[in-house]
């Protein structure tokens, strides 16, 4: 954690001089493991809701969640907007669901929240909401090229599910490609380099077409795109 620390208080300018900044493994995130980088950040996140909980000895101890299990799409938007209007900082406290379903008690010790997490993946993955398509080469889900008045919300709900994964530990059944995490970051897509990641195979035809010698026109190639409806047609 002292790592981390120390990179947090770094001026994050990556233009300065490398002998001004002092040296931090986290600067160098190639030298961790997938493994390594979800415990340090869970291990950042309990450390953000230690120091929220001293400078709010008063305020909400943990992030209440109460849904249906057959719309918890739905319900996390509705607490996560909640939750930003109110600014107190609740949504980096630990996560305690508990599921609405008529009949239904528990506790919360940890499966409710996974089983929670695994509810809205399958969601969120399902074609026919439109949010993401899945790359049968590379196993991994994009944002869908379908367009929609909902379109940024729902990229919004994605975020805020990823963003609750990584606070509470939990590993989502949702491989996402790497060009999706750079887009959740803000970061501008690199052209063929992301393409490659997102759909290899159009990725690799694009290329053949560029190295090629002759007029291009000679190739009588033809360019059209499929895109289904929501109901999947």
């Amino acid at each position: 954690m002292s790592h981390y620390q120390a990179w947090v208080s770094q001026p994050h300018d990556y233009d300065a001089k490398a002998d001004t900044v002092a040296f931090c493994i986290c600067n160098y995130p190639f030298l961790l493991n997938p493994v390594g980088k979800s415990k340090l950040l869970l291990a950042a996140a309990r450390s953000r809701m230690a120091l929220r909980r001293l400078a709010q000895p008063d305020g909400p101890k943990q992030l209440e969640i109460n849904v249906s299990r057959d719309d918890c799409l739905n319900g996390l938007l509705l607490k996560v907007k909640e939750q930003l209007g109110q600014c107190n900082g609740t949504l980096l406290m630990p996560m305690r669901v508990s599921f609405s379903d008529e009949g239904e008690e528990g506790i919360d010790l940890g499966g409710l929240r996974v089983e929670f997490m695994e509810l809205l993946a399958a969601e969120l993955a399902r074609p026919e909401l439109g949010l993401l398509d899945l790359d049968e080469e590379t196993g991994t889900y994009f944002f869908s090229a379908q367009e929609g008045d909902d379109a940024d919300l729902l990229a919004f709900t994605l975020g805020a599910v990823v963003g609750l994964a990584c606070l509470n530990g939990i590993t989502l059944d949702l491989p996402l490609s790497p060009a999706l995490y750079r887009v959740l970051l803000g970061y501008t897509l690199r052209g063929l380099e992301d393409l490659n990641l997102v759909q290899p195979g159009v990725a690799r035809s694009l290329r053949h077409v560029l190295k090629y010698k002759g007029d291009v026109e000679d190739l009588c190639l033809s360019w059209t795109v499929t895109v289904p409806n929501k109901s999947g047609i």
